[in-house]
């Protein structure tokens, strides 16, 4: 199917190239992209290692070349006791816990 509307598209003069191999799923990019981290990304594959949420519109972390949301990673690399500001959370020596006092799932 995207063969043919490439097709269709190049007979119309838009030019329909792809924009690089997807960093996850290996297949060509002809949509929107993310680039990040070295790679080319469909942006539904770009996504937090450990919640699976999609990262392409935002800001994220990397830690050994993985890609995590800043919620994520703040809970597994930030030492214990240290306010993580713009994160809006706090790490402390007791547990973890939300600014309401909850405790992270």
């Amino acid at each position: 199917m995207l063969v043919l509307l490439q097709s269709d598209l190049s007979r119309q003069g838009v030019p329909t190239g792809a924009k690089g191999v997807c960093g996850s799923c290996q297949k060509p990019i002809a949509g929107k992209v993310v680039k990040a981290l070295g790679c080319a990304w469909h942006p539904e594959h770009f996504v937090c290692a450990r919640c699976g949420g999609e990262l392409g519109g935002g800001s994220f972390f990397e830690k050994d070349g993985v890609p995590y949301c800043p919620r994520d990673y703040g809970r597994l690399f930030s030492p214990r006791g240290t306010p993580l500001g713009a994160m809006g959370t706090f790490c402390g020596a007791l547990g973890e816990v939300e600014p309401s006092g909850r405790p992270w799932d």
